[in-house]
Order: C-alpha cells, then sequence, then structure tokens
C-alpha cells in the first residue's frame, strides 16, 4: 500500500515507524525479516519469507533507514518481495507465458538486414547466446529484417515450462529481465 508523503496543509497520511530493532532470522524455507522480534507479513497477511539471507539482509536495511514514517515508495525491495508474495498461483502461470512470448520473437534472433558490418557484429555477438539457449532446449532460428520468422514451438514450451520450474523470487526476475531487454534469452 503506497501513501502519499504528505502536501504542505494535509495530513501525512504514512503510518508511524512503530518499531525499535530490525534483525533478520532463517525459517524454513528461507529467511524473515523481524521488526521487534515479530516476524514480518505480506501486504496480504501472508507469512513473509524470502529465499536467501542477502535479500532478507537488504530488505532490513530497508526497513532499519525509515526514520519517523514509513515509505514504501522508499523500499524497492520490500515492495517486489510482496509483490512476489501476494502474487496468485494464476499469475505466476500468466508471467510464465509472457517469457514464452518474448521467445516467439525475440531479440536475438533479428538481424539488421544493413549494413552488413551490424549485422555480422550482431551476429558475433547473439549466435553464442542462441547457442547457449539450444544447449537448454531452446533452439531459435535468427531472421534478417524486422519480419517475425515462426520459431519451433516445442522451443517456446521448452521456455515456458524453464520459467515454471523456478521458484517465484526467480521467475518474478527473469520476467522483469525480460520485458527489460525484449529477450527471453537475455532476461
Amino acid at each position: 500500500m503506497e501513501y502519499a508523503r504528505g502536501v504542505k496543509g494535509e495530513i501525512d497520511q504514512r503510518p508511524k515507524r512503530f518499531y525499535t530493532d530490525v534483525s533478520i532470522a532463517p525459517v524454513q524455507p528461507g529467511w524473515t525479516v523481524l521488526l521487534d522480534a515479530r516476524a514480518l507479513r505480506s501486504q496480504a497477511g501472508r507469512p513473509f519469507i524470502v529465499p536467501t539471507q542477502q535479500l532478507a539482509e537488504t530488505i532490513a536495511a530497508e526497513w532499519q533507514a525509515q526514520v519517523e514514517r514509513i515509505d514504501l515508495a522508499t523500499m524497492f525491495n520490500t515492495r517486489q518481495a510482496y509483490g512476489v508474495l501476494d502474487r496468485a498461483d494464476d499469475a505466476v502461470v500468466a508471467l510464465a507465458d509472457q517469457v514464452a512470448r518474448y521467445a516467439e520473437t525475440d531479440l536475438v534472433c533479428y538481424l539488421a538486414e544493413g549494413p552488413a558490418a551490424l549485422r555480422d557484429r550482431q551476429e558475433a555477438a547473439w549466435a553464442p547466446l542462441r547457442d547457449w539457449a539450444t544447449s537448454l532446449g531452446i533452439a531459435l532460428r535468427p531472421s534478417v529484417g524486422i519480419m517475425p520468422r515462426p520459431q519451433p514451438p516445442a522451443s517456446i514450451d521448452v521456455a515456458r515450462a524453464h520459467a515454471l520450474g523456478l521458484d517465484r523470487y526467480r521467475l518474478a526476475g527473469l520476467a522483469h529481465g525480460v520485458a527489460l531487454f525484449g529477450s527471453a534469452v537475455l532476461g
């Protein structure tokens, strides 16, 4: 939940900091953040469990940095973790489908029509990435120009299955990277 920072003359609606101590603790199957020895919960009330100690430490530092009021706008990692924890199962499938859609028209498959020197540089940089993807079972065919070339359906299915095989945090990171780069391979 995001709160207005307060405009001059308005009441600041951000919640007041209610805790003194911030720490982390191992829990199954990962780590949690403790506020005055009480485990943090997601915005939907789920247990706040992250997969790594480093992520828990990063999020704990965000909570420690809050002064008088809790400003979620300054807590990027906390917000991302809330999103992962509170995401419905059908949203997980939608993220995997998004990864597969990017594989259908992956950036590393499109080579410039010209000049030839540019196309050669693209091929030198992207062919090893396509080869790496092939080693995972995702064989993508390159194309010259901007017209899409159908990719093998089996490769798209493998990309989707790979995404579905990731834990929710890695899947969220993959989906973010895929959208950022315009490429399932680069993501």
